[in-house]
């Protein structure tokens, strides 16, 4: 067994259990060119440390000092990007060496020696990369890409759910024995399990995560309408078309009829539904989806095929063979773990163009430019450093660079922020604790651009190798060490890892550990969580609360610092399985003090709490619109609070109380009871406190001849119209109170008549007994007032719709409602009942559908959208969008018109701009083109969600039918 600390794994990889040799050359034999590879501490300046956040470095900068990265093998100031042209005209004499670039933060610790052992293996037969074949397996991929996107949206009318594509390259590489590193040619069965079950997710309409209930409304019609419209257009069997119309049917019947459901009632239906559907459509869409999975597994292989071809060709032009190679002899051996070694030598490699924008690293090759931040740039140039042994003078650094980035760009796919959820790294500080504490120095899933430590498995041998990756994990086969692993969110793979896992620790035996971390899915349970759990390898697991974790981004070698580390919404679980306890005696167990594992949650927590505020202000102003309920839920929040400061008053003075009661009891008698002397006492205390609150008078300067019956029109008038929807109503018939001074009189010849409530009609239609009848449905007269946007007053419906039918309910139907908690126990107040069907036609009603609107916008609190009726057309309103941060519109406010026909909401509204807007997608004349708003549209959208659209459009145009000419052709040349 080798020892750690007995070699140098730099420069003597293959050798790394032979005794250390005395002398100055023993770490020189390896490279076999007279030159040695610089350790870490040689390299680094004043003797830091490679650590977290390590202090930033300021350079003076001059003319005569660069700061572009020199080769570490070439003396002099050669940058990466010099031209012939350029070296000439270099001066004779030497130039003073450039400082090398020290970035402020560091991520990793390349300082940490492997203790990974492993059986000496043989160098792989992958194809050497090329950045020409690089270019076109990219080019083939996106074009992979965008024909799984065409299938799926001709076949089944969806977009392609997000990342199956790159779960089915992961899921497909598990099985994959082709030649490719990326895409799979060789798969059994040749339909994935993995993009067949996340495409038929999505069937008939892909289900969004929700936050109100609206959207849930929206969401369960959609899923009724999208499934009753599938089972009508396939081939589907007659029972299945009778189910599937049935729920359907009784949905929309549901969806008509209860008005007051809340989110969670809708989500259940949802669920519901889609148990009793989701076999029906299953079946009907099973073949098609098949054919789409069968159709891009075909493509790849394809594709693979031509890449191969291709790389051959390109190798032969060089004079290089593949089949002659020659094979490495191979000791049976155990070593320290050593980067991947290839057999077939690599090709003259391009001419890779080098510049630096900022803190920003770009590399180019014919046209197609990638970049990388240069921190991490200097990461690669380390781990090409240590790993790399057929290039000591970085002569392929810079096309090796460029195939890396542009493997993993193209694995990751060209959506914003896709695939970066594949790649996310642990925080730093628990990579320090787990190497502290349990001495793990080597990652089971990881990639030069995201490792923490300079020995990791990643999914790239080929060009991965050079930068010290020891190749897939799955075919990594250690005897001994302390690992850890994260592996990317894909069930297959992490079930594969899992059999790996358990095998070498049957066959090991050595100290052998791995400490896995993996999301806790338990609807449905993962099967490698399962399988885990129950392991005899298991000894030791914890789960990381929600929120009270984060990630570093996949994409950290190119993303901004503030969007590094990003908070994860769900259980993440913690898995150590380890053999042989008596040999890990050296090894630390999980200790109760071991809080550097948990991320700091403070900030995170912050977060999580605007959220849930976030959420209840939301809450509340959709439930509540009446002011006196409102601050009666204030008053509960607070009631607490005012108990402890009363109780604290009244202990102040018990002694007072006490002595009274004790006198009272010695007077009159044993049969006094003191403590019931003092509650009373208290509870006079408080009631007589009532006075210092009196109830406000309401005064109304009236003339004198104004009767009591015009008093309590305009009172009833005026509360219905604070307490019921926002809309001004204009008083139709009611002249204004005159306005005297003070000598004046009021002139006998010109009397008002105020305008008197009508008579409620209890004829008509409405009025009809033949319409009631044991299943006939019934609502109380406040809740009606409030499913119509009237707020809680219950007089105003029974005024504005006095044809209505309504029940007064008598003392025994109040206490029957009372005991259901239907209403509270309103003692002498009236309690009338109206017939459910009156009100869902009402509440159908254009003008309603406008006041729930008006209501819904009013509350919804979005920020930089508003809208309100034109004076009293309620079929005219007036909007108002701001343009959103980060955009060409930001701190500019736009005015617009909405004129809703008869027919709203069946019939799109008709919306325009106002204030003139130069865009893309709005004319001169201020039409917006907007899909919602002609052939997309649905009675499901509201004024609220035409706003937002309308301020996304500002943001992100759609170039590819523009209105404005001109805007289009400036806004695609931006810089």
């Amino acid at each position: 067994m080798p020892v750690l600390g007995q070699h140098d794994v730099i420069s003597d990889p293959l050798g790394l259990n032979a005794a250390p040799a005395s002398g100055d050359g023993a770490g020189e034999a390896g490279l076999g060119n007279g030159q040695r590879k610089r350790r870490p501490s040689e390299d680094a300046s004043l003797g830091a440390p490679n650590s977290f956040k390590r202090p930033k470095v300021e350079i003076p900068v001059t003319p005569t000092t660069p700061t572009i990265p020199i080769s570490p093998s070439t003396p002099g100031a050669k940058p990466w990007n010099s031209t012939v042209e350029e070296k000439q005209a270099q001066p004779s004499t030497p130039a003073p060496a450039p400082v090398p670039y020290r970035p402020s933060v560091i991520y990793w610790d390349l300082d940490i020696q492997t203790n990974a052992v492993i059986k000496e293996r043989a160098p792989y037969n992958y194809l050497s990369p090329h950045p020409e074949i690089e270019l076109q397996r990219a080019q083939l991929t996106t074009k992979l890409r965008q024909h799984y996107h065409e299938l799926c949206y001709q076949r089944e009318g969806i977009e392609p759910p997000r990342e199956s594509f790159n779960r089915w390259l992961l899921e497909r590489k598990v099985l994959d024995k082709g030649v490719d590193p990326l895409l799979p040619s060789e798969c059994e069965p040749v339909i994935s399990p993995s993009m067949f079950r996340e495409v038929m997710n999505d069937i008939p309409i892909r289900l969004s995560r929700i936050k109100y209930k609206e959207e849930a409304r929206k969401l369960l019609f959609k899923y009724a309408e999208a499934a009753k419209k599938m089972i009508d257009s396939r081939n589907a069997t007659p029972d299945s078309r009778k189910v599937v119309k049935w729920n359907v049917e009784d949905t929309m019947n549901w969806l008509r009829r209860d008005h007051s459901a809340s989110k969670e009632d809708y989500m259940d239906r949802l669920e519901h539904l889609r148990k009793q559907c989701g076999p029906h459509v299953t079946a009907v869409a099973k073949d098609s989806v098949e054919g789409i999975c069968t159709k891009i597994y075909h493509i790849s292989a394809e594709y693979v095929r031509r890449i191969r071809q291709a790389h051959l060709n390109l190798l032969k032009d060089c004079n290089i063979t593949v089949d002659g190679a020659e094979k490495a002899e191979v000791q049976d051996r155990l070593v320290y773990c050593y980067p991947v070694r290839l057999s077939i030598p690599s090709p003259q490699q391009p001419r890779v163009e080098l510049h630096f924008e900022n803190d920003i690293a770009c590399l180019r090759y014919k046209g197609e430019m990638v970049k990388v931040n240069r921190g991490y740039f200097n990461k690669l140039e380390l781990l090409y450093r240590y790993s790399c042994i057929d290039d000591p003078r970085f002569e392929k650094f810079l096309s090796r660079v460029w195939c890396l980035i542009k493997r993993y760009q193209v694995m990751f796919g060209s959506g914003v922020n896709e695939g970066s959820g594949l790649q996310g790294a642990l925080p730093v500080p628990v990579f320090e604790a787990l190497n502290k504490q349990f001495g793990v120095s080597f990652e089971c899933f990881a990639s030069p651009l995201n490792c923490y430590f300079k020995q990791f498995c990643s999914a790239f041998p080929d060009i991965d190798g050079f930068f010290g990756s020891r190749g897939p994990f799955l075919s990594f086969s250690p005897v001994s060490g302390s690992f850890e692993a994260n592996p990317p969110f894909c069930e297959e793979l992490m079930d594969a890892m899992v059999t790996h896992f358990e095998d070498l620790l049957e066959n090991s035996n050595e100290p052998l550990s791995f400490i896995i971390f993996v999301p806790e899915w338990r609807d449905p349970p993962t099967p490698a969580l399962t399988r885990m759990e129950t392991s005899r390898f298991r000894r030791h697991q914890m789960s990381v609360p929600a929120f009270e974790h984060e990630y570093r981004s996949g994409s950290q070698h190119i993303c901004k610092r503030k969007t590094l580390q990003y908070v994860l919404s769900e259980r993440f679980g913690t898995i150590d399985c380890d053999k042989h306890d008596s040999d890990l005696s050296k090894r630390k167990k999980f200790p109760p003090e071991f809080s550097e594992f948990h991320v700091n949650p403070w900030n995170i927590m912050i977060k999580h709490r605007q959220v849930q505020r976030r959420g209840r202000r939301s809450q509340m102003a959709v439930s509540y619109t009446d002011p006196v309920i409102s601050m009666d839920l204030l008053r509960i929040v607070l009631q607490p609070s005012f108990n402890d400061d009363i109780l604290a008053v009244f202990k102040k003075y018990m002694k007072f109380f006490e002595k009274a009661a004790s006198n009272v009891k010695e007077n009159v008698g044993e049969d006094v009871q003191t403590d019931q002397l003092i509650r009373e006492a208290c509870r006079n205390c408080l009631e007589n406190a009532k006075q210092l609150f009196p109830d406000a008078e309401k005064t109304v300067q009236r003339p004198s001849f104004d009767p009591a019956a015009a008093k309590r029109s305009r009172q009833m008038e005026d509360d219905s119209s604070q307490r019921g929807s926002p809309i001004p109503k204009k008083r139709k018939g009611r002249p204004p109170l005159p306005t005297l001074a003070y000598d004046r009189t009021i002139p006998y010849s010109a009397p008002i008549k105020p305008k008197i409530a009508e008579p409620i009609k209890r004829e008509g239609p409405k009025w009809d007994p033949a319409r009631l009848s044991e299943k006939s449905t019934f609502v109380l007269g406040s809740r009606a007032n409030k499913a119509l946007g009237m707020g809680g007053t219950r007089g105003r419906i029974y005024i504005k719709h006095a044809d209505l039918f309504k029940y007064a309910a008598d003392a025994q139907d109040k206490q029957w409602l009372a005991e259901r908690q239907h209403m509270r126990a309103t003692g002498g107040k009236m309690a009338y009942l109206l017939i459910e069907e009156d009100i869902q036609d009402l509440a159908l009603s254009e003008e309603y559908k406008l006041q729930q609107e008006l209501m819904t916008l009013m509350m919804s609190g979005d920020k930089g959208i508003s809208a309100f009726p034109e004076s009293d057309n309620l079929f005219k309103w007036i909007g108002t969008i701001d343009g959103a941060q980060g955009t060409v519109y930001e701190g500019l406010r736009y005015k617009l018109s909405l004129e809703f026909p008869s027919g709203y909401p069946y019939n799109a509204p008709r919306v325009k701009f106002i204030t003139s807007c130069f865009h893309p997608n709005v004319d001169e004349n201020g039409f917006i083109c907007l899909d919602i708003l002609k052939e997309k549209w649905s009675a499901l959208y509201d004024v609220r969600s035409i706003l937002l659209s309308i301020q996304s459009l500002l943001g992100e145009p759609n170039n590819d039918s523009p209105m404005n000419s001109a805007a289009a052709e400036l806004w695609d040349n931006q810089e």
